[in-house]
Formats: structure tokens, sequence, C-alpha cells
């Protein structure tokens, strides 16, 4: 996109993935007792992000 930085495009990105990821995890049904976790990781060099997201 004209204009937009490659760090505010993979921040955007980033978002949308992790949204996605959760409502995946969120939108077979809720359950009592059941939840999702989400658990972020960034590379020490600030290259990498890793997203991890569960159903219990």
């Amino acid at each position: 996109m004209p204009g937009t930085s490659l760090r505010r495009r993979r921040q955007r990105d980033t978002a949308l993935i992790t949204t996605a990821l959760c409502a995946d995890a969120v939108r077979p049904g809720r359950v009592p007792g059941q939840d999702f976790h989400i658990r972020p990781a960034a590379g020490a060099d600030g290259g990498r992000l890793r997203v991890e997201v569960s159903d219990t």
C-alpha cells in the first residue's frame, strides 16, 4: 500500500492473523469450563514473532 511502511503492514498482518486464529479457537462453540489461550513470543532480534493459540 502506498505510504504505508513495511513495519506498519507487518503489525496489521500480525493482528489480522492473530484475530483469525482466536476466532477459529472459539468458533466451534463455547463450552463451560473450556477456554482458549494465546501465547505470543518475539524473537530476541525483533525479526520474528510466534503466536500460539490453543483451545482447551
